[in-house]
C-alpha cells in the first residue's frame, strides 16, 4: 500500500487536509479517503457527512494514527483524498483488504 500511495503523491494524486478534499469534492475529483483515527469531533462530523453525501466516495479509517503518516512519509496527516484515476482502483482494492470502513482492521 505504502509503494501506491507514494507512486499516486508524486503523480499529484494525493490531496492532504480535509478542506482541500472538500473542495475536490465539489467538482467530483476525489475517489478515496483515508483518515486518522484521532482526528477532531468536528472532523469526523464531516467525515459521517461526506459517507451520506457523496455516495461514490470510499472513506476509510486507518486503525491506528501512525498508520497514514508512515504511508504518506509525513507528520501530522491525519487526512487525505485520492484523486480519481487508473491508480485508485489498485489503492482502493488493498484499501479493502486492510481496514473495513470504521477502521477496524479486516
Amino acid at each position: 500500500m505504502k509503494s501506491y500511495i507514494n507512486l499516486a503523491r508524486k503523480a499529484g494524486l494525493i490531496i492532504f487536509g480535509l478542506d482541500n478534499v472538500k473542495r475536490l469534492l465539489k467538482k467530483d475529483q476525489v475517489g478515496l479517503i483515508i483518515c486518522s483515527p484521532d482526528l477532531g469531533k468536528s472532523a469526523l462530523r464531516e467525515t459521517d457527512f461526506i459517507k451520506k453525501k457523496h455516495l461514490t466516495v470510499e472513506v476509510y479509517m486507518t486503525s491506528k494514527p501512525e498508520t497514514l503518516r508512515e504511508m504518506v512519509n509525513k507528520d501530522n496527516v491525519k487526512f487525505i483524498g485520492i484523486k480519481r484515476s487508473n491508480m485508485l482502483v489498485k489503492i482502493s482494492s488493498l484499501a479493502k483488504t486492510l481496514w473495513s470502513p470504521d477502521g477496524k482492521e479486516v
